[in-house]
């Protein structure tokens, strides 16, 4: 079990790790605080965990509105990140 932790807690760290570098907003008022807002939260077993946004707009830039186009950070980084922490558990199963 100590294996399936440790693979959880480097998927989730490399999950963060891309959402920060996707969350990346060239506008007038960018300071940077969605992607310092993007944070592990990992269940005290060590098995489970998540990635999320802090802020209060990150919906906001994940989904867009009808006033502007969505900038999405967490969904892209998760689509790539889900099928390597697949294939690191497959590997682990060897």
């Amino acid at each position: 079990m100590d294996d399936v932790k440790r693979i959880v807690q480097l998927n989730l760290a490399e999950l963060q790790d891309s959402a920060k570098k996707n969350a990346f907003y060239k506008g007038p008022y960018t300071r940077g605080k969605t992607r310092q807002s993007i944070a592990i939260v990992q269940d005290t077993d060590g098995l489970g965990g998540f990635v999320g946004m802090g802020t209060p707009y990150s919906p906001y830039l994940e989904v867009g509105t009808r006033f502007m186009s969505a900038q999405p950070a967490l969904k892209p980084a998760f689509m790539i990140q889900k099928i390597q922490f697949a294939n690191d558990l497959k590997k682990l199963m060897k």
